[in-house]
């Protein structure tokens, strides 16, 4: 079953959960969890791989393909949640859990947790609020290039402007 861990950008203060382990969901409903966790670009490629792949079984074994059809959801539900914990590590994020948490997660994805794990109190990241180099257009331009990067998604973007408009 998967687990969750807490996660928070170094720079901007945002949370999110990240997964690890084995997940069910993922296991019943293919390359859907991507879709709600805002994972656009898996969702896409995982739905298109998936279904080439049962287009093919379909295609080799005929009428009996659904015997089988589970076999790539199996797959992808071992590989999801860690290879969406990653990306988030690779934007940014830190775990921001139990120190138990954090170094069962740093096991599990294969990461440093001395170079990942944020302290419990996440010293040193600036509050999200208020802005941390200097004027307002400045920090607008920094969240724009970030949100341009693929950083920050719209909703935190949007969220972000308007705590800093504020």
């Amino acid at each position: 079953m998967a687990t969750v861990v807490k996660m928070k950008h170094k720079e901007l203060g945002i949370f999110k959960e990240g997964f690890f382990e084995f997940s069910w969901t993922t296991l019943f409903f293919g390359p859907f969890p991507a879709l709600f966790r805002s994972d656009f670009g898996t969702f896409a490629a995982a739905f298109g791989i998936l279904f080439l792949i049962n287009l093919i079984m379909f295609s080799v074994i005929g009428v009996f393909w659904y015997l089988f059809s589970w076999i790539p959801n199996l797959a992808w539900a071992f590989m999801y949640n860690k290879y969406f914990t990653r990306k988030l590590i690779e934007k940014g994020y830190v775990f921001n859990d139990t120190e138990s948490v954090n170094k069962q997660a740093a096991d599990a994805l294969g990461v440093s947790t001395s170079s990942w794990t944020a302290p419990s109190s996440v010293a040193g990241v600036p509050d999200s609020t208020r802005p941390t180099s200097g004027t307002l257009p400045e920090e607008l331009e920094r969240l724009a290039k970030l949100h341009a990067e693929g950083q920050l998604t719209d909703d935190e973007f949007k969220e972000l402007k308007q705590k800093l408009i504020r």
